[in-house]
């Protein structure tokens, strides 16, 4: 089996056993973002989960995309929007295909114009190839429209409250490297314990923010 495919099946199986495990709260990361962006947005969270940030942002004003390649965790996410009546709406998008990102950039464009995207715990999930594909589709959401990225995620191994699962450690050297061959520049990034404390998980986290570099 692929390294992708096993990926999914074990989100899809998380989902679909564990959703109601994570927390419905906002992350630390969420609330951090939404001090220093102001509503309506659009503001789009890749890798969302169970959309427990996006719903958040949407509580607070904020037009609100999320995209996640789990099925299960789509459609929770979306359940949980529908019945609070919020302006968050989410898709199933598979960064790992390029052809499908690369479409779901362009309609975010054609219709939404987001000014934020958000990605967090994603990055550390990613392969190099999924990484290279989510730089591209941000670089081409905001291509000429403004707007930053903001991406937050574990940067060496730690305790873990759900359980192992296939987490690939990257240096923010190396992410910013990635994003700076992506047309980005840095206009913030940090790397420390504390941001992002669970139970007894407090991993060492790296937050970065990025803007597309005018052409």
């Amino acid at each position: 089996m692929a390294a992708e495919a096993r990926h999914r099946r074990y989100w899809e199986e998380f989902y679909e056993r564990s959703a109601d495990r994570v927390p419905a709260e906002p992350s630390g990361f969420a609330r951090w973002v939404g001090a220093l962006e102001e509503p309506p947005g659009p503001l789009v969270d890749i890798g969302t989960g169970t959309g427990r940030d996006a719903l958040w942002f949407a509580r607070q004003g904020f037009r609100t995309f999320g995209c996640d390649y789990s099925y299960a965790a789509i459609e929770y996410a979306a359940a949980h929007a529908a019945d609070e009546g919020l302006a968050a709406q989410f898709a199933q998008v598979d960064v790992y295909d390029e052809a499908q990102l690369s479409l779901y950039a362009k309609q975010l464009c054609d219709e939404e114009h987001p000014t934020v995207l958000y990605a967090r715990f994603f990055v550390h999930a990613l392969e190099e190839d999924g990484r290279d594909n989510l730089w591209r589709m941000c670089a081409e959401t905001l291509n000429e429209r403004g707007g930053q990225l903001y991406t937050e995620f574990r940067i060496q191994p730690t305790h873990h409250e759900f359980g192992e699962h296939y987490r690939l450690f990257v240096r923010p050297e190396a992410v910013v490297v990635e994003l700076e061959a992506a047309g980005f520049g840095i206009s913030y990034s940090e790397e420390a314990h504390g941001l992002a404390v669970h139970k007894r998980e407090d991993p060492l986290v790296a937050r970065i923010v990025a803007r597309l570099r005018a052409c």
